[in-house]
């Protein structure tokens, strides 16, 4: 079993802490309806603690955040890395249903036209099912222009809410999927 921890972080069998400096992560904070506040406070620890050991920087890997209810919005962009950490701490839960689908393709916008030539990777925060709504995108419709790009993609899934058979066909491999208890994200999630 996989431990993703704030203090040593090992996604599969690739070890994050060291990312190459043309690296590009994108976080995706669920901010979305039936988040609490304290998921929603984890999750931003999370990001903010992962930002920090893969010391992202202009010259170094580069972190952007994307938050999401119905709508993805950019938080962080990639050449605003010094400002995450205020930035996260500041973001306000937004509270409309949940669409992964709009992150994704949030993610993949930025990744397209911001990206650098080198190794990137999706890290989706999600604390819940994709809402069911009229122009939904499947999950694994929305991750495909993802994959085609070559984009590494990982889930780290927070309470009980959600099974493997929701958010299987977001990663490559099922160790690419994490989860945590309410209590427990930021400090220690389990890799099914």
């Amino acid at each position: 079993m996989l431990i993703l921890s704030t203090d040593s972080l090992f996604l599969a069998t690739a070890p994050l802490t060291q990312l190459n400096p043309n690296t590009d992560v994108v976080f995706l904070l669920d901010a979305s309806k039936g988040v609490t506040l304290n998921v929603y406070q984890m999750e931003k620890d999370f990001i903010v603690s992962m930002a920090t050991q893969f010391n992202v920087s202009q010259a170094g890997p580069r972190a952007a955040v994307i938050m999401y209810d119905s709508f993805a919005y950019t938080l962080v962009r990639f050449n605003e890395t010094t400002g995450l950490k205020d930035r996260v701490d500041k973001a306000l839960l937004l509270g409309l249903p949940r669409r992964m689908d709009e992150a994704l393709q949030q993610a993949l916008r930025m990744l397209t036209k911001f990206g650098r030539v080198g190794r990137k990777i999706v890290i989706l925060l999600t604390a819940g099912l994709q809402a069911v709504q009229p122009n939904v995108k499947s999950l694994s419709e929305a991750v495909m222009p993802l994959k085609e790009l070559g984009v590494q993609t990982f889930v780290i899934a927070i309470g009980l809410q959600l099974n493997d058979g929701d958010i299987v066909n977001l990663v490559d491999r099922r160790q690419d999927i994490f989860r945590s208890e309410e209590r427990r994200v930021g400090k220690e999630c389990r890799s099914r």
